[in-house]
């Protein structure tokens, strides 16, 4: 049996506030439409003489803080000083190498790309040498008083730029944040007197474009990052670097007089940094330089561009694709289960919706074009390169506490992804009841806060224009984001308390990345009319056909209120055409048989359930209740590899 891209609802629907879920796009069920869309204070006089001591500060400490450099040591991905040890299938993006030792073990079974082995070579004692200097230096930078971070847990923190101390030993059991607030050339440092251990499943995460080249861990002794952990940064260890099974790093694993110990890792080097631009000397009089302003060049952005007019007016009844043309973002296998603990807001009595049976039609076609891929090795019968399951989005009707949109993905592989989230609602056309003010959460793999967003132009304007996907109405919300492999949950929710109609989505913006945006699952209350729950997703980024289970589950939920009885469930292709329709997924005994051999067979005997081959293109699943009903239901999409 291949693997099987999981994200269970009914582990996470043990517990109301703790429920998987993953977003398709169902604005793009409506329309083909996806429209792209330091302030200086004046002076008194009276200022002039303490900003010139500000300025003659500044210049004392912006010199230091960008000066130092790995040098050659920014060509490895890992270096030790006495041994390098891998045990089990490690995979390094970049050089390995040792100085003044020369044991470099466990390659292979560990593979090394972008890179070479340099066991105590010319090439090892220089990077050496660098890294010797450049230690040196970033523990002499100064941290101001309030920087000092000791005893406090790394986990759960947000982080802007500069200087960080710990008197002793540093530990992160969560997710911890670095906000570049929109400056690419922001750095980190963090240094910590003795050791540095990061929990089993802890994280790192980027925002506001932040940079793992120009964050730095200056460890007193030894790290040692734990099983599962996803990181992000440069460890710069006095002592020794362990490893620990399936942790997966972005940045460099650099130990001055100790071994670095690999266990079955993922470590990619992030590459060389950027020449930092130099502060200017400040002359007597203050002349303030504005510091460079990112360009408008977006980063890996969606591999075609969405058109700015709608094809066609939507109407009340949902259409059955998603417009959304997404970047292509491969498949993978999660094992784990996101979770949300979405924020109680005022509750509400839902208003009934129209009655009418929904009759699904398509206003678009996916305009991305597969690109074909070679495949890995050569063979004598051509193969097709596999689609990959693109941007993810859900539309439904938005209530109150336990019955907000709770949209939850997953992010697997060996490298962080860039993605961004989406909560909109006052730009979508041909709808009543539209929720007015969105707010949207992105929370961690523990549930926990890592960044929230009310109307998008009041923190992350820049990044999300540089994307080319701004929300059309300035209540909407979005946020960008670094993650690192793991499970994410977005919640979206009515400002004040309000209901309506909405979406969440998420886009791939590196499709270049080692890691992939996989699996779509939506908790919602599902209403009639136009408020049913519609599930968009695309195939796209290769030519193959593949295969998916898509399910809608309800009385198999636990700990919720108002379930869904009877949840029926319909595909649809780009054109609005039925491909296939479920009430009970028994119902036909062979489909029946294929879904149990892949381990998906619903709990209730009345929940649906599809599972089918697809060629690459845009599909809809439309999750209603049987003879009107309504009630809280899941929606998932799998890909079955």
């Amino acid at each position: 049996m291949g693997d099987v891209c999981l994200l269970r609802s009914h582990q996470a629907s043990r517990d109301p506030k703790s429920v998987v879920t993953a977003s398709p796009h169902a604005r793009t069920v409506l329309e083909t439409e996806l429209i792209m869309l330091n302030q200086i204070a004046s002076l008194r006089l009276g200022l002039v003489a303490g900003i010139l001591l500000a300025f003659a500060a500044l210049a004392t400490f912006s010199p230091q803080a960008y000066a130092q450099s790995l040098g050659t040591a920014e060509n490895f991905a890992v270096l030790g000083a006495s041994t390098v040890t891998n045990t089990g299938a490690s995979q390094i993006s970049g050089s390995v190498g040792v100085s003044p030792g020369t044991a470099i073990t466990g390659f292979g079974p560990g593979v090394i790309t972008n890179g070479a082995l340099h066991p105590g070579d010319a090439v090892a004692t220089q990077a050496h040498a660098d890294f010797a200097t450049a230690y040196d230096d970033f523990a002499g930078l100064a941290s101001p008083p309030a920087n000092n971070m000791s005893g406090v847990d790394l986990g759960g923190k947000t982080l802007t730029p500069g200087v960080y101390r710990y008197d002793t030993s540093a530990n992160s059991a969560g997710a911890l944040t670095f906000d570049a607030q929109n400056d690419p050339t922001a750095r980190f440092v963090i240094q910590i007197g003795t050791t540095l251990i990061t929990s089993s499943d802890s994280s790192v995460v980027l925002i506001n474009g932040a940079d793992a080249r120009n964050i730095y861990f200056q460890v007193g002794t030894s790290a040692t990052l734990g099983a599962g952990s996803s990181f992000i940064g440069n460890i710069l260890a006095h002592t020794s670097i362990t490893t620990v099974s399936t942790t997966a790093v972005t940045g460099r694993l650099l130990a001055l007089v100790g071994a670095v110990t690999l266990d079955t890792n993922n470590v990619t080097s992030p590459g060389l940094s950027a020449t930092p631009t130099p502060t200017p000397t400040p002359t007597p009089t203050p002349s303030p330089t504005p510091t460079a302003t990112p360009t408008s060049t977006p980063t890996a952005t969606p591999t075609a561009t969405p058109t700015s007019t709608p094809t066609a007016t939507p109407t009340s009844t949902p259409t059955a694709t998603p417009t959304s043309t997404p970047t292509a973002t491969p498949t993978s296998t999660p094992t784990a289960t996101p979770t949300s603990t979405p924020t109680a807001t005022p509750a509400s009595t839902p208003t009934a919706t129209p009655t009418s049976t929904p009759t699904p039609a398509s206003t678009a076609t996916p305009t991305s074009t597969p690109t074909p891929q070679p495949t890995p090795l050569p063979s004598s019968t051509p193969q097709l390169p596999p689609a990959q399951l693109l941007n993810i989005s859900t539309r439904l009707k938005v209530q109150t506490e336990d019955n907000v949109m709770i949209a939850g993905f997953i992010i697997t592989g060996n490298a962080p992804k860039k993605v961004i989230v989406r909560g909109i609602g006052p730009s979508l056309p041909g709808f009543n009841d539209l929720l007015a003010d969105p707010i949207l959460e992105l929370r961690g793999p523990d549930g926990s806060l890592i960044i929230s967003n009310d109307n998008w132009k009041e923190t992350q304007q820049a990044e999300i224009q540089n994307s080319t996907l701004a929300p059309t109405n300035d209540l909407e919300a979005a946020i960008v984001a670094t993650l690192p492999p793991a499970n994410y949950t977005a919640v979206l929710r009515g400002k004040n308390g309000t209901t309506g109609i909405a979406l969440v989505e998420m886009y791939d913006l590196d499709a270049a990345s080692d890691s992939k945006l996989a699996n779509i699952s939506t908790r919602g209350f599902v209403h009639t009319g136009a408020d049913i729950m519609i599930a968009g997703f695309i195939f796209g980024n290769g030519a193959a056909n593949e295969k998916v289970v898509i399910r809608a589950m309800g009385p198999s939920l636990t700990g919720i209120a108002d379930l869904l009885a009877d949840p029926t469930l319909d595909l649809h292709d780009s054109n609005g055409t039925l491909l296939i329709s479920d009430d009970n997924w028994k119902d036909d005994a062979t489909q029946a048989d294929e879904i149990r051999a892949v381990g998906m067979a619903p709990q209730n005997d009345f929940e649906a359930a599809i599972i089918t081959t697809l060629p690459p293109g845009a599909y809809t699943a439309i999750v209603a209740g049987k003879g009107g009903g309504t009630g809280v239901a899941v929606v998932e999409v799998y890909h079955l590899k």
